[in-house]
């Protein structure tokens, strides 16, 4: 019995997982928010990073780091 309760508990909460991811793809892609330490750099509108060929927020800290010679404590998050 312990078995199959912990077997339910488990697809619940796979497809409670499942319909969260599903549900964020839907959403569109506004840009993005980043900071240097405590310091903001801005807010980045996914239009401007689709023309620079950059598609998610995460490429956006990349180039970032790497334009400001390897920086540290730069973080970017969706808008």
């Amino acid at each position: 019995m312990k078995k199959v309760i912990l077997l339910v508990g488990c697809f619940s909460l796979l497809a409670l997982g499942a319909i969260s991811v599903s549900c964020k793809k839907d959403k569109d892609w506004k840009g993005c928010s980043c900071t240097f330490l405590f310091l903001p750099l801005g807010e980045f509108p996914a239009e401007d990073l689709k023309a620079e060929g950059i598609n998610n927020c995460s490429e956006l800290q990349a180039s970032l780091t790497d334009e400001n010679e390897g920086a540290t404590g730069i973080t970017c998050k969706d808008l």
